[in-house]
């Protein structure tokens, strides 16, 4: 963590994360959400190079005129530059929000967000009332609605919507709220603790290193070298005595946890403390300790034999002897140190396929294993049954979204689209594709065809054939 942030660095920092800048747009984008929100989706006109909105049916609802825009939010809010440090915020019928101009407005959290105005930091609402303009050193979004931190007098404190001070004690540093969880962590004279929403410290600031899963609320820490695991109130899941440089562990409610109990040797325990699999020198010295996924996990044995086990610890099937590259808990792929191959095993232990090339799993909704075809860069494409289902083809990544992969024809050098069949739904005739191939979760991407930038359908169906020079953050031509 950094331990002070001066007001010239977060103004920098701050006038990076909006939208849209040409630098840095796809970096701000989630492409894996929503193309359109609200109805509408960004775009950067051809003639004055500055964005504006369009609908589905391609008709211009807010004619382009801002350097800047954020996507509208939930509520309807897009924030939008006008000039430099002159921004506002808009509706989804093109209103400006606000009577005044601020130097800079972060995206909205919820109904709240941070702005810089002509006597420094404050909070606005989408309502366009603010408070606290001036009153701290720095103010910034916590990623939690109607919470900020900022710094009063030298120090961090969390502010509520109000704009006053919920931690009773100041820190060196707060840290954003990670996607999803209620808890954060502080840092005071270079150690650590965590504080909830509403302020209140409910682990307190003696650990060397702390993290935060925001998947299942746990909090990993280190002390002198010994790890432990608490819960989000601080509860202890496990005793801060395991060494392992980090604490293993998968899904939200099944949870195993691996540890090193010596120098060098490793074992598994669960979250009530009861050990699965006795601390042994070889887990000690393999690089291959995963988290049960699914259930099941490779393990080498005291003979530097591989095997399978379950989540009882109990041993299922032998394996080759290497190790491992990739597994989903229902399909293993390791290289083996033998025949110096790489091999497909289901949880049975049984050989899917065996191959000279590196493989690996598409990690998505679909069950494939991705292999390279010979000496070429392309692909083939297996299933869990081990069947060839695409021979030798160029893909623009390796996974499947939202059920689609974009791939290369290159007798037409064009790109199409295969769905999770990996049948050709999309024939090749487009030349870009922004997001590297993935379609949104409501169903469109951005191609370009003939020079232009269009949005399509997963039937292939144009939906916006534009002229516009960007689409959504993305514009290929500066």
């Amino acid at each position: 963590m950094k331990r002070v942030f001066t007001l010239l660095c977060m103004i920098l920092l701050l006038s990076s994360m909006i939208a849209c800048s040409d630098s840095s747009e796809e970096e701000f984008y989630d492409f894996k959400g929503d193309l359109f929100s609200q109805g509408l989706v960004s775009v950067k006109s051809n003639e004055n190079y500055l964005w504006g909105f369009v609908n589905s049916e391609g008709e211009e609802v807010i004619e382009p005129q801002y350097e800047q825009v954020t996507e509208f939010n939930d509520f309807g809010y897009s924030v939008v530059r006008i000039d430099d440090y002159e921004y506002n915020y808009i509706d989804v019928d093109g209103n400006e929000q606000l009577n005044q101009s601020f130097r800079y407005i972060e995206p909205f959290v919820g109904h709240s967000t941070v702005y810089i105005g002509a006597n420094g930091y404050g909070i606005l609402f989408d309502s366009a009332e603010i408070e606290a303009e001036g009153e701290y050193q720095l103010l910034k979004n916590s990623n939690y609605e109607n919470r900020f931190i900022g710094i009063y007098r030298n120090y961090f404190h969390l502010i509520d919507e109000s704009g006053d001070v919920i931690t009773e004690d100041g820190y060196d540093d707060i840290e954003f709220f990670k996607d999803g969880a209620s808890v954060t962590a502080v840092e005071e004279d270079r150690y650590f603790g965590v504080i909830n929403s509403e302020g209140v410290e409910v682990v307190p600031i003696i650990y060397d290193e702390i993290y935060i899963n925001a998947v299942n609320d746990t909090i990993s820490v280190m002390k002198d070298d010994l790890y432990g695991l608490l819960d989000k109130d601080g509860e202890v899941l496990l005793d801060v005595e395991y060494r392992y440089e980090h604490i293993i562990y998968c899904g939200k409610d099944d949870l195993t946890a691996a540890f090193f109990s010596g120098p060098s040797n490793a074992g598994f325990i669960d979250l009530d403390g009861d050990v699965i699999i006795e601390p042994l020198d070889h887990l000690g010295k393999s690089d291959d300790l995963h988290s049960f996924q699914h259930g099941y996990q490779i393990l080498m044995t005291e003979d530097s034999e591989y095997y399978i086990y379950d989540q009882e610890g109990k041993q299922q099937y032998q394996v080759a002897t290497g190790d491992v590259r990739h597994c989903d808990g229902e399909v293993y792929i390791m290289r083996d140190y033998v025949s110096d191959k790489y091999v497909a095993y289901n949880k049975k232990g049984e050989v899917i396929i065996e191959l000279d090339n590196e493989m690996y799993l598409t990690y998505d909704e679909t069950d494939y294993i991705l292999a390279r075809s010979g000496d070429s860069m392309n692909i083939d494409i297996y299933n869990y049954e081990g069947e060839k289902v695409v021979s030798n083809t160029k893909f623009k990544a390796a996974t499947f979204m939202m059920g689609m992969l974009m791939y290369y024809d290159e007798e037409v050098e064009k790109w199409g689209f295969m769905n999770s069949d990996c049948e050709i739904v999309i024939e090749p005739a487009y030349t870009m594709n922004n997001c590297y191939g993935y379609f949104y979760h409501d169903g469109y991407t951005i191609v370009e065809y003939g020079g232009a930038l269009n949005i399509i359908d997963k039937a292939g169906n144009i939906i916006l054939n534009s002229d516009y020079r960007g689409i959504q953050g993305w514009s290929p031509y500066n």
